[in-house]
């Protein structure tokens, strides 16, 4: 391995690992950060995850309802009495368990 030529292509090898290494490195920051702010909005959502944790789709469908839940209040306060905003969101979380099981 003395040999200059060898050492070069060495070298290379070698940066080419360290960069891969790093890329993955950054994906793996990335994806815990995407998570850890899931575990965020979860914690906002009127939701008991005693009962089933909610995926990354349903927490943002959720946040979605609740939302528009808010935004009824805040234009008429009665609103939270006779509301049915999540009836339909626990229809479809219901649907959804029954199809895994099948």
């Amino acid at each position: 391995m003395g040999n200059p030529i060898e050492i070069k292509k060495f070298s290379k090898l070698q940066n080419v690992g360290t960069t891969v290494w790093k890329r993955n490195e950054r994906e793996r920051y990335r994806v815990r950060c995407v998570n850890e702010a899931y575990e965020l909005l979860r914690e906002c959502l009127p939701f008991d995850e005693d009962e089933k944790r909610l995926s990354k789709v349903e927490s943002l469908r959720l946040s979605i309802i609740y939302i528009r839940h808010l935004e009824a209040i805040l234009l008429d306060e009665r609103h939270a009495q006779g509301c049915n905003c999540f009836d339909e969101f626990q229809r479809q979380l219901i649907e959804t368990e029954s199809k895994r099981f099948r």
